[in-house]
């Protein structure tokens, strides 16, 4: 927080809003909301969403919350608390008048369903309270020391209170007074206020008793945002015609359970008829776990962009972790809807996913047919119903003539659609004047069998009548450009500027076009039905067309720019240029490329996702070494046999002409590559030329990062263990305590390996500390943690324990990785060697054997993985009895030793296996040479204390002896 802003502290609305949404507001923290649950959220729509109607209602609450017409200066003073603001006194008076136990505990209870929703932080959220009415009390000049007082102690109350109500009703409790204050403006330290303060009838127990208890627990829990077209307000039933049937219908699918595919032509009434059941659900109280997304890109990236407190990093890991959610066993129905699904499951394959999971589905969609799913079709409503919709849209009153050409019109097919009537009724005045021409047109653009088709030739022909003028066309294709989802008013102030006249105003522009039906306005911005938007793809999308946004979005990418953690805004700017980009057809610029791959790196997207930059960079002519490296570095999965990419690599390292980030970026994706490679003398080079950068730290700490990685997938642990040192003495010296947890997991390996049970225990307790603290990495952390307790476990010949956490592991791995992750393959084996410890072999040997499976399966042969299963399963069935068995398995791991270049402990282990292994077998002759090739290995890998080496040593002092 600013030190002019410490200064000048307001109970404002505006105030309030950003201690949810601004870290360090008014102290730094972890934040009371996680990044994800903030997406969405504006000054704007979150009072407009979330403050009690009735006060938003009164006489002059409508003039302050109006959001039609031009912009609303009312609602800017009063939200920032401007002295100049004139209707304090007179709107407060409005709202006490209605104020009782009922108002009152009505806007707690949106308050709370808001937290609970937002999975917020309470001890984050009293904290942040307690400062931020301190700081009130010493910088509001409107505040008394009476009303700063009986606010701070009402804090106090409710901690005290705890038992008698849950946390985050009292929170919302809190919120809701702070509130009414905030909107008292002048009058906060009044006579009145003071009265609401001191009030037996708004007291948190009595409300909890009189309106909580009665009205129950909220029926839904929600997994998602809920800014999606789902939660947009829904048709009012008196104005839903001829959808009766249809609605009853996925009323029963709901009861029935099941997975089903809303299928119809696009502006049929699909995404409506979701809205009505998801309306009905809430106004019935069905009590059940809801998840609605809408579907953007692929499935993956979809729920990464939906689901609420997500901890993976990546869109990969927060897709697993969605899955995981919805299959997770609860004692109330999950439901998920995935709105307008328009890929097949060839297109994307995540979507095959969907049809494993245990909840009930629902998905609408232009297509036919979803594998595991059934087909529930749309079709047009009765003529009566459709001459409804128009009538309802025309706003006003149709002579009997007019009804009867319209009944006439609505005999023919080209009628009988929804959003065409919708948008004919509109713009009713414009069209029914031409209705004999407009007949005309749309009928000679009316394809009976193409159906989608024909519609989108249809809306065309429409298009080319209305009178929205340049600006308004070059408008539409802009929304048309952008993908399917609300365009807040703020991003088209920052944007669509540059496509204006002289003297014309994007609000009359905009205006003109939802006048017309091509946009929809929802109050916080507009939107473009999918259908219009593919009618305006008359031509392609070229660069050049949007030149004034490309113009403005590159702007927004800078050098030193706060992450999407912390600007959720920014993310949501990032995402709406990169789909805007991947749509561009034709020719291409170097900037517009460098522009796709700056969003992309921004949005931290997977590679599949930037495989669309790649195809741009085909399309472009004249393109830089620097734009070529950005592209590689987020499109290549095996650099090392890309020598273009190497001999970049090379050049950047040397010239430096990009920035520090996208070479800190390019660093950190190589560091990771290297963990699926085992081209060592490729990632050596680079290590070199990365270290040769002195005079930048950041390199250096990656160069360590890269050592310390390399050579424990060589098994070189000691010299990893060195690495993983130097690392974390770097950090410590040069202030990059953030970077500490990067080498104290490869370190703690180490340890493991070396059976060093001291060291361990020293490593886990630092890497919870910082957890505590950073938060960083949060899902690979939860499966490190229990790992290493489970290592602990083991260490202390608890191998129940060590089972345990390492189900615990396996499980959070799955969690955020997915079943065919390489790292839960890796802990799955870990588990598989605890079953045995613990004596459970066949839970094991069937451990061993699945993980083995999938990397067949996967086709995995390079670094240790396999080896090591190989390796692990001899020892089980040494232990069974078995030893016969194992001999393949530990040729196989040679094999692999050969193959890989792997020596040390990867060559000893199982060569020291197949020693036990004859010698089990009673051949005397293979047990002395497999025995003595393991006690040279163990020797120049393990210390004297470790109890492999001293087991080697002892039988070869014993055969020696004889």
């Amino acid at each position: 927080m600013k030190k002019d802003e410490q200064a000048n502290v307001l109970l404002s609305l505006k105030n309030l809003y950003r201690l949810f949404t601004v870290k360090d507001y008014p102290v730094y923290s972890t934040g009371i909301l996680g990044e994800k649950s903030k997406k969405g959220l504006t000054l704007v729509r979150f009072w407009d969403e979330y403050l009690l109607y009735e006060w938003k209602g009164t006489r002059h609450g409508k003039m302050i919350f109006r959001k039609d017409g031009s912009q609303n200066r009312y609602h800017s003073e009063f939200c920032n608390r401007k002295e100049s603001f004139p209707l304090y006194h007179i709107y407060i008076e409005e709202v006490l008048e209605g104020l009782n136990t009922e108002t009152f505990g009505s806007q707690v209870l949106i308050f709370e369903k808001f937290l609970k929703e937002k999975n917020y932080n309470h001890s984050v959220f009293v904290q942040k309270l307690r400062k931020f009415l301190g700081m009130v009390m010493e910088s509001d000049p409107w505040l008394s020391q009476e009303c700063g007082e009986k606010l701070i102690f009402w804090i106090d109350y409710i901690e005290k209170k705890q038992k008698d109500f849950s946390q985050s009703f009292g929170d919302a409790w809190l919120f809701t007074l702070l509130s009414l204050h905030a909107m008292a403006g002048p009058e906060i330290s009044g006579a009145k206020m003071k009265l609401v303060r001191n009030r037996e009838d708004l007291k948190p127990e009595y409300i909890w008793s009189c309106i909580y208890q009665e009205s129950g627990e909220t029926r839904q829990s929600f997994l998602t945002l809920r800014n999606c077209e789902l939660f947009r307000k829904s048709v009012k039933a008196s104005h839903f015609f001829g959808r009766e049937e249809e609605l009853y219908d996925l009323k029963e699918m709901f009861f029935n359970s099941g997975k089903y595919l809303i299928s119809g032509i696009g502006g049929i009434g699909k995404t409506e008829l979701m809205r009505q059941l998801v309306s009905w659900m809430e106004q019935e109280e069905v009590k059940c776990r809801i998840a609605a997304v809408q579907y953007e890109e692929n499935l993956a990236a979809s729920f990464s962009r939906s689901f609420l407190n997500l901890t993976g990093e990546s869109v990969e890991e927060r897709f697993h972790e969605s899955i995981y959610h919805l299959s997770e066993e609860h004692q109330e129905k999950t439901v998920l809807f995935l709105d307008n699904m328009n890929h097949t499951e060839e297109e994307d394959p995540y979507l095959s996913e969907l049809k494993d999971l245990p909840c009930t589905i629902f998905v609408t969609s232009r297509q036919k047919h979803l594998d595991g799913f059934t087909t529930f079709g749309i079709k047009a409503p009765q003529k009566s119903a459709l001459s409804l919709i128009f009538r309802d849209n025309y706003n006003k009153i149709l002579s009997r003539e007019e009804k009867d050409r319209l009944s006439r019109l609505l005999e023919k097919e080209i009628f009988q659609h929804p959003l065409t009537l919708k948008l004919l009724g509109k713009a009713g005045t414009y069209y029914f004047g031409n209705w004999d021409y407009l007949e005309e047109e749309l009928q000679n653009n009316w394809n009976d069998v193409a159906e989608e088709s024909g519609l989108i030739d249809m809306y065309r022909g429409l298009y080319k009548l209305a009178d929205i003028g340049e600006t308004g066309s070059q408008l539409a294709r802009m929304f048309a450009l952008l993908p399917y989802q609300e365009i807040d008013r703020n991003f088209t102030v920052m944007f669509f500027q540059g496509f204006l006249k002289k003297n014309e105003t994007l609000g009359e522009a905009l205006g003109r076009l939802v006048k017309f039906g091509w946009l929809e306005d929802t109050g916080n911005g507009y939107r473009m039905h999918p259908v219009i938007a593919e009618s305006l793809c008359t031509k392609d999308f070229s660069e050049a067309e949007f030149q004034p946004f490309w113009e403005r979005a590159q702007k927004c990418f800078f050098p030193k720019q706060a992450s999407k953690d912390e600007d959720p805004r920014m993310e949501e700017i990032a995402w709406l240029v990169f789909q805007g980009i991947s749509r561009v057809q034709g020719a291409v610029s170097g900037q517009l490329v460098a522009l796709a791959a700056e969003a992309a790196r921004y949005l931290e997207l997977p590679v599949p996702m930037c495989g669309k930059i790649q195809k741009l960079e085909k399309r472009c002519a004249q393109i830089s070494n620097e734009t070529k490296f950005m592209v590689a570095c987020l499109t290549e999965t095996k650099p090392e046999q890309n020598e273009e990419y190497i001999e970049l690599f090379r050049e950047q390292l040397k010239k430096r002409t990009l920035s520090s980030e996208w070479m800190l970026f390019a660093i950190s994706d190589f560091c990771n590559r290297l963990e699926q490679s085992s081209n060592y003398e490729c990632y050596r080079e680079i290590c070199d030329l990365i270290f040769q950068q002195k005079d930048n730290i950041d390199y250096k700490i990656g160069y360590a990062l890269l050592q310390t990685n390399m050579q424990m997938l060589k098994l070189n642990v000691k010299k990893a263990e060195m690495w993983a040192e130097r690392g974390i003495l770097m950090c410590v010296q040069w202030g990059h305590s953030q970077r500490i947890l990067d080498f104290l997991y490869p370190k703690a390996e180490c340890h493991m390996f070396f059976q060093e049970k001291e060291k361990l225990a020293d490593c886990l307790e630092k890497i919870e500390q910082i957890q505590q603290i950073q938060r960083k990495r949060q899902g690979e952390s939860e499966y490190a943690i229990w790992q290493l307790r489970g290592q602990l476990a083991a260490m202390d010949q608890n191998m129940e324990e060590a089972a345990y956490c390492m189900e615990q592991a396996t499980d959070r791995c799955k969690m955020y990785c997915g079943e065919k992750n390489q790292m839960y393959s890796a802990l799955s084996e870990e588990l598989a060697r605890m079953y045995n410890a613990a004596g459970r072999r066949e839970e094991s040997l069937a451990c061993h054997l699945a993980v083995r499976n999938q990397l067949l399966k996967n086709g995995y042969r390079e670094g240790s993985l396999l080896l090591m299963v190989d390796n692990n399963m001899s020892v089980v069935y040494l232990d069974l009895g078995k030893p016969e068995e194992a001999i393949p398995y530990l040729t196989e791991a040679l094999e692999l030793t050969k193959e890989n270049g792997l020596v040390g402990s990867a060559v000893a282990e199982p060569t020291w296996n197949l020693a036990r292994v004859y010698r089990a077998l009673g051949d005397e002759e293979k047990e002395d040479i497999y025995l003595k090739a393991a006690v040279e290995g163990f020797r120049e890998c393990y210390p004297p204390e470790h109890p492999k080496r001293i087991a080697a040593e002892q039988r070869l002092k014993e055969r020696q002896g004889e």
